[in-house]
């Protein structure tokens, strides 16, 4: 008989001190402190986004001058840019305010999507944009500078959780 079609085997995989969730549980557990919004504001995102590729900017420049390279400036600038502009328009479109808390959750879902939808888009077109009216880009350090500003959502998150 195979090892692992035994009943024995099976007890073992589950904790014996498991105990169910009950309504009295979940409240100890997920107190109005532990549910709080993270993130008060989504601008908070674009702040972090702005700052982060300011100071790889500076870098770059500081970089560029020893090593005679102008390329690199303004590739990290655009992959910067290409990511916080989309993000400005995501944020603009979805129109987070209080006044939308009263519309029904298809509306806002609609919103969402149409939101993403627009973000994707100038993402995209930045892309294209940049890759075709910069001839000196280097791609390294624009789409190295492009993840690290999309990180920002992550960082967020990070800093909060502490």
């Amino acid at each position: 008989m195979d090892k692992f079609s035994s009943h024995d085997d099976q007890d073992e995989l589950f904790d014996k001190e498991f105990i169910p969730l009950d309504q009295a549980r979940a409240e100890q557990i997920f107190t109005p402190q532990s549910l709080r919004q993270q993130v008060k504001s989504p601008w908070e995102i674009v702040k972090l986004q702005v700052t982060t590729t300011f100071w790889f900017t500076i870098i770059a420049v500081i970089w560029g001058f020893i090593e005679t390279n102008n390329g690199l400036f303004i590739s990290v600038l655009c992959g910067g840019l290409v990511g916080i502009l989309p993000t400005i328009a995501f944020i603009t479109r979805l129109g987070i305010h209080p006044r939308n808390s009263k519309n029904n959750a298809s509306q806002f879902v609609g919103r969402l999507m149409i939101a993403e939808v627009i973000k994707i888009l100038i993402t995209l077109i930045l892309i294209v944009l940049v890759v075709a009216l910069y001839d000196d880009l280097e791609w390294l350090p624009f789409l190295g500078m492009y993840i690290i500003t999309l990180q920002s959502y992550w960082l967020i998150g990070l800093k909060r959780k502490n």
